[in-house]
Order: structure tokens, then C-alpha cells, then sequence
């Protein structure tokens, strides 16, 4: 296709030319023949008159030495021979030729002598008249229209050549910027927008050049903008979808996360209803059903806060945050513990560590990592905690001895209701949202983190 389209286009462009620069030179050759003789003979006509009125301004001077050298400049102006003859018919005087004083210098009138057609005038010099015989020489105008006559065919073949070489150069410079054009409009069609027109003129051709370059920019720039919403529409869209699956998932877990304990507490309540041994020993059994309630209730709680975490306006409550007091105050509700004197803790806390973070998501955060250290470690455990600058920002990190996590079991710890502990106790294993509420926390607040085994134990550590 492209070879065709430069095929028709040189053809085409190369056979205008031809006409168009034939025919300008025929018009050109036209125009000699028709007026140059005229004009040549007005030409020569004007040059005469003009070297004529000089030698009337040399005879007024009545030296006749004065008026020949005038004709003498007449002839050599014009090409035009001057003859001076005094009033007995006698020639004074030809420009370069010598009148010998002995010879019969009459003038003669006639076919013999001086042409009946040229100009005769009279001039006065030194008080005497004199007549004044020069004739144009038509002769040469005649040749002149002659010889562009007879020289027309050999003209005519020099304008066809002249025509096919100007036609052939200028196609050739025309046609190749828009063979480009097209090669480079072909490429735009193709959604290829990486090759650019080199722009070699400021003539209509280049500004066109650099127009379709700005609108291969543009174009080029508009796909990538449009590509990059797409993308991320569709980065969107699978993520909603995740969330979606993510909610159908939650529910499931929730609805088998609530029926087991909601269950054996309507057993416990209606043995002890109908007396039935061993259940009917309220004491003992009303508090294991408070206990399983109280569970019950604390998981609902922690479904409500994961609920709210996806909301704009949980999101955006952001202020400024002493990280660095906000974990000496969480430690401090956690000196209560019975357990806390039984840890060996060490603390690497900075002071004024600031963040931007929703202040209650944070402390959830961080009341959830050091609760799981203190609960899966031993009691003679070792527990490091520290908060510190980095070269860039800040990093939290809580470490505790404990044994390390197969690493396949790692990644799964995030998902709502995952424990390690395979015997659903709730006691020892937890209800499974922990982790999972602390990821999602620091995953809309835009915080990075990581939980990985080291020496002797474990480590979560979160950042900006």
C-alpha cells in the first residue's frame, strides 16, 4: 500500500511539474518573440535620442571639434554611423574614418548613396547649418525576431529537458516529507506513536511536519493517560472484587465463628434450666456461659471495627501522633498484666517519634502486636520493643522469643479467623482477627510492615 501511494504520488506530483514548468517557459519564449523586437526597437529608438540631444548640447558650444567628438560617442552609443554634411552637400565629417581634403566628398542621395530612409537633421554649429544623416539599423531588430523563430525547436527541446529535470528534483524533495508523512501516519493508525518527522523547512511542508509531531504527542499522550485509568480501573474493580470476596468470606467465618459458642451456650442454658446433671450445679456453669458470652461479644466488637476500617471517614481522621508516647502509655496498661513482671523486657524507644495516623487505629495497632507477644511467648521470654528514627522516616518493631512460624503458616496469619492453634480454643489461640485487623489498619494508612521469624523468635515491625 505504501509503495503504490508513493508510486501515484511522484507520478502525479512529477507530471504537474513537467507541464507547469514546460508551459512557463514556452510563455517565456512566447513573450521574446512577441515583444522584444518591439521593445529592443523602442530601446534603440530612446539611446538615439538621448545621444542626439548631447550633440545638439555640443554644437550650441560652436566648436566643431566639440560636435565631432559627440557624434563619435553618438556612434558608439548608439551602433548607429552619423554623417555631418555642410550646407554645399559636402561630408565634414564620419565617425573613424578620414576625409581626404583632394576627394570629391559630395554626398549623395540616392540608391547609390546615403539611405533615402534614414534621419535627417540640422544643426547649427559656429553660425553655420549643418545637416546631420544617421539611420537605425532595423535590419538587426528583423534579425533578432528571425533568429528566435528558427531557434524555437532546439529552445523547445531545451524546456522539455529543463522541465523533466526540475520536475524530477522537485517530486523527489516533495514526495519524500510526505512519503515520511505517510509512513509515519501509517504507524499512528497502528497506535505506534514513537518515530518523529524530522523537520527540515519552515515552509507549509515543515509546519506540517511539526504539527502531525504534536499531534503524535498528544495522541501518544492521551493513549498513556487513558491506559493508565484503565489500569487502574481495573486495578480498582479487582480490588472491590477482592473486598467483595474478602466481605462474603468474613461472614461466612463469622456465621460459623458465632454458632458454635452461641450453640453451647443455649445447651449449657437449657440443662441448666431443666436441672440436668452435671448442669444443673449453676455455680460452676453459669460462669463458663458468661465467659463464652463474653467472648462472643468482644468478637462482635472486633467485626464492628472491621466493618468501619474501609469508611472515608475512618480513613481520613488523621492528625499528628506521638508514636513514641502513645507506646509508653499502651505499655503501662499492659503493666497490669499479671504476667508483665515475668517478661524480660527491654525497651529501645526514641523520644517524640511524630506520625500521621488515625489516633485510635494506631493504638489498636499497636495494643494488638504487644498482646500478641506478651500472649504467645513463654513467661521467662525475652520481649524487645523499640521505636526509632530511620534515615528517611520511622520504624516500630516488637520482638518476642518464641518458637519460629513455619513459614508457609506466615502468610496465611493475615486472613480473618487463621490460628495456629487447630483446636479452636480461644484461650490459647485467640479468635483469629487480631493480625488481621492490624494489617488492614496499617494498609489504609498507607504504613508498610513485615512479620518474619529471627533468632530465637519472632518480629513484627511497621513503617513509613
Amino acid at each position: 500500500m505504501l509503495t503504490n501511494f508513493k508510486k501515484k504520488l511522484s507520478y502525479k506530483l512529477s507530471l504537474a511539474t513537467f507541464l507547469m514548468m514546460l508551459l512557463f517557459t514556452l510563455l517565456i519564449y512566447l513573450m521574446l518573440i512577441l515583444f522584444l523586437p518591439t521593445f529592443y526597437y523602442n530601446y534603440q529608438v530612446n539611446k538615439i535620442n538621448t545621444s542626439l540631444d548631447d550633440v545638439y548640447q555640443a554644437a550650441k558650444t560652436n566648436n566643431l571639434h566639440t560636435l565631432e567628438k559627440s557624434l563619435d560617442e553618438f556612434n558608439t552609443n548608439t551602433n548607429t554611423t552619423p554623417i555631418l554634411i555642410d550646407s554645399d552637400g559636402k561630408i565634414i565629417y564620419i565617425p573613424y574614418i578620414t576625409i581626404q581634403a583632394d576627394t570629391n566628398n559630395e554626398a549623395i542621395i540616392g540608391p547609390t548613396g546615403i539611405n533615402e530612409d534614414a534621419e535627417i537633421k540640422t544643426i547649427t554649429c559656429n553660425n553655420q547649418d549643418y545637416l546631420l544623416y544617421y539611420a537605425s539599423n532595423i535590419q538587426q531588430i528583423n534579425d533578432v525576431s528571425f533568429v528566435l523563430i528558427q531557434f524555437a525547436p532546439y529552445f523547445l527541446l531545451f524546456a522539455i529537458v529543463l522541465s523533466l529535470l526540475v520536475s524530477y528534483f522537485f517530486s523527489r524533495k516533495t514526495v519524500r516529507p510526505l512519503q515520511e508523512m505517510n509512513q509515519v501516519a501509517n504507524q499512528m493508525v497502528q497506535l505506534d506513536f514513537h518515530e518523529k518527522l524530522a523537520v527540515h523547512s519552515e515552509d507549509e511542508i515543515g509546519e506540517l511536519s511539526n504539527n502531525l509531531n504534536k499531534m503524535a504527542y498528544s495522541l501518544e499522550k492521551a493513549l498513556t493517560e487513558l491506559q493508565t485509568a484503565n489500569n487502574k480501573l481495573k486495578d480498582e474493580i479487582e480490588k472491590e472484587r477482592e473486598i467483595e470476596q474478602l466481605r462474603k468470606n468474613f461472614v461466612m467465618a463469622v456465621s460459623h465463628e458465632l454458632k458454635s459458642p452461641l450453640a453451647a451456650v443455649m445447651g449449657l442454658v437449657e440443662a441448666m434450666q431443666y436441672n440436668i446433671p452435671p448442669y444443673d450445679n449453676h455455680t460452676q456453669y453459669l460462669p463458663e456461659s458468661y465467659r463464652v458470652l463474653e467472648q462472643m461479644a468482644k468478637l462482635i466488637q472486633e467485626m464492628i471495627e472491621v466493618s468501619h476500617i474501609d469508611q472515608p471517614d475512618y480513613i481520613d481522621q488523621k492528625e499528628t501522633v506521638n508514636l513514641s508516647e502513645l507506646t509508653q502509655s499502651v505499655l503501662l496498661e499492659k503493666q497490669v498484666h499479671p504476667d508483665y513482671h515475668l517478661k524480660k523486657m527491654q525497651l529501645d524507644i526514641e523520644p517524640d517519634i511524630l506520625i500521621k495516623a488515625n489516633p485510635k487505629s494506631i493504638e489498636k495497632v499497636l495494643q494488638n502486636i504487644i498482646g500478641n507477644a506478651f500472649q504467645y511467648s513463654a513467661n521467662d521470654a525475652k520481649i524487645v520493643i523499640s521505636v526509632e528514627k530511620t534515615a528517611s522516616s520511622w520504624k516500630f518493631t516488637v520482638y518476642n522469643e518464641t518458637d519460629p512460624i513455619p513459614e508457609k503458616e506466615i502468610g496465611n496469619l493475615f486472613q480473618p479467623f487463621y490460628r495456629l492453634e487447630k483446636s479452636g480454643n480461644k484461650v490459647t489461640g485467640g479468635n483469629g482477627l487480631g493480625l488481621f485487623i492490624t494489617t488492614r489498619l496499617l494498609e489504609v494508612q498507607g504504613f508498610s510492615y513485615s512479620f518474619k521469624n529471627e533468632q530465637n523468635g519472632v518480629a513484627f515491625t511497621f513503617w513509613q
